[in-house]
């Protein structure tokens, strides 16, 4: 849940290796099939990614900025 847009966000947590969170390599393969079958759903699993690459993280109420030179691979470890 995002308290500033007021609207859920989600998260993939990747089960097979140790436990990250909206993998890359994961949304990536799996997009065809959400574009199809539930566009909303893939918008709602990009924009949390997506507002990480951007470092815009700040107006959701969670300043985490993102300074590497590459793309992010993930959001983070669970749990």
């Amino acid at each position: 849940w995002n308290d500033k847009l007021q609207r859920p966000w989600i998260f993939m947590k990747e089960i097979s290796s140790d436990g990250d969170v909206s993998t890359v390599d994961v949304i990536f393969p799996a997009c065809p099939v959400f574009m199809h079958r539930a566009p909303e759903s893939l918008r709602l699993m990009l924009m949390p990614l997506l507002a990480y690459a951007n470092n815009e993280t700040e107006i959701y109420g969670s300043p985490i900025p993102y300074n590497l030179s590459w793309a992010p691979h993930h959001l983070g470890v669970w749990p």
